[in-house]
């Protein structure tokens, strides 16, 4: 209920940047879905992937404050962002437990192409989709 955790990451080197990480929703800004080759950008392919946009205020992490390699979300630091490997994920649970546990907080659904571009953002607690950059 205080914030949401992104697991390890089972399929990253070893010892590299391969612990969880959480993130209080009052230093939350927003939840990126994109496709993207990792965090680490090592990985073949594109790879769907979750992020956590974080307020410009928020503490560092502990370590990954870089940006997300191939995230079109702003603010998506690579130690807050995740692979969706090994694991499954439903948006539609995640945006009805979003919309209950942090309103305030967006799903941005950019993993609709390539070159995906980030527009205005809908109401909290829905998933906001984007569409291809011109």
């Amino acid at each position: 209920m205080a914030g949401i955790t992104l697991g390890a990451d089972p399929l990253s080197w070893p010892f590299r940047h391969a612990s969880a990480v959480f993130v209080p929703w009052s230093d939350a800004q927003a939840i990126a879905l994109y496709h993207g080759g990792g965090p680490f950008g090592w990985r073949i392919g594109d790879d769907p992937c979750i992020g956590i946009a974080r307020r410009q205020d928020a503490p560092a992490l502990s370590r990954g404050n870089k940006p997300a390699r191939r995230c079109p979300v702003p603010g998506v630091a690579a130690g807050a962002a995740r692979p969706v490997t090994a694991w499954r994920l439903d948006p539609a649970r995640l945006a009805a437990l979003t919309a209950a546990v942090a309103p305030g907080i967006r799903i941005i659904d950019a993993s609709t192409g390539p070159h995906q571009a980030v527009e205005g953002l809908d109401q909290a607690g829905s998933v906001t989709k984007t569409g291809p950059a011109d």
